[in-house]
């Protein structure tokens, strides 16, 4: 399975979601749910040869939905932001939005509802200008799926920062950067429920993780490290991440393979086998996280990929 492949399977699989739900079509949600399905319809049979007049749904028809009414649709098939032929693939625990404020409806538009129209279109900045009524416009040479923070523009101590250090120099982070922190690696959440507050996060449900097993030898065909970033800890969220590794490696690693180099609150552990590397560690953006623990994992990610 290609990339292409595996992006038509997911918009396929969010279509049969949309599909199966229960509205009113005069209703606000009825409404929203056939924009989208139209709109995502299209785009697979057109694919970046889609009119703009064909993209129907936007930022809009989430705005007057209940929090019930924006749950419902949810994307668990969502992939992520960067290049995803890159070496690294890095898996975070949920993206940072909260579904319930208004002011959050543009992330949760890209890298959800509508996120399937922006890979199928390769990140057209004209349509991805209509979807967010205009909140985000950026240059044709800087699609949002792979350089999102020259619309966020987050700061030095937020994940992607932490992270650029790890996998680049430690500039690439900064909107505009060349290259960006998307040319460097993928990113991919590990459950598709969002939450701004590490405690408020879910586990990933049965329908992601069974995609996401899915999704691994794809990122496995380029990719030599995996890293995992948050709730390293949790034993809960430790037996999604064991289905993942073992689909990514080809094998589940055994107790005595894992090499690990905790440090009081800063987990971290590997595994190599073959010419892969798994990396599991914690939250990135936590306060506790030194320049030479990043050092650290950084090294960690160099290996792996040489």
């Amino acid at each position: 399975m290609t990339f292409a492949d595996l992006a038509q399977l997911a918009t396929i699989s969010y279509l049969n979601h949309l599909r199966g739900l229960q509205a009113e079509p005069a209703s606000v949600l009825g409404a929203a749910i056939e924009a989208l399905k139209s709109t995502l319809e299209a785009a697979l049979a057109k694919r970046d040869a889609l009119e703009l007049s064909e993209t129907t749904f936007s930022v809009a028809d989430l705005v007057p939905l209940t929090l019930d009414q924006r749950t419902s649709l949810l994307n668990e098939y969502a992939l992520g932001l960067g290049r995803p032929d890159r070496s690294v693939l890095v898996i975070g625990t949920e993206h940072a939005y909260e579904l319930g404020r208004d002011e959050d409806l543009v992330n949760y538009c890209l890298e959800s509802c509508a996120q399937p129209l922006v890979i199928l279109t390769n990140g057209r900045t004209d349509i991805v200008e209509r979807l967010t009524a205009g909140a985000v416009a950026l240059p044709a040479d800087r699609p949002f799926h792979v350089y999102p923070n020259d619309h966020y523009r987050e700061g030095g101590t937020h994940t992607w920062a932490r992270l650029a250090q790890v996998v680049g120099t430690g500039v690439e982070h900064w909107p505009g950067a060349r290259p960006g922190l998307g040319d460097l690696c993928y990113q991919i959440e590990l459950s598709a429920f969002p939450s701004q507050r590490n405690a408020g996060g879910r586990l990933p449900s049965l329908e992601r993780l069974k995609f996401l097993e899915r999704a691994m030898p794809v990122f496995a065909r380029s990719g030599s490290v995996l890293l995992f970033h948050g709730k390293a800890l949790d034993s809960e969220w430790e037996g999604a991440r064991t289905r993942l590794i073992g689909s990514f490696l080809g094998r589940a690693p055994g107790h005595a393979d894992w090499v690990d180099e905790s440090e009081r609150n800063r987990p971290l552990r590997h595994v190599t086998i073959g010419t892969r590397r798994v990396i599991v560690t914690r939250a990135l953006a936590n306060a506790g996280v030194t320049r030479e623990f990043l050092e650290r994992l950084a090294m960690l990610v160099r290996l792996g990929e040489s």
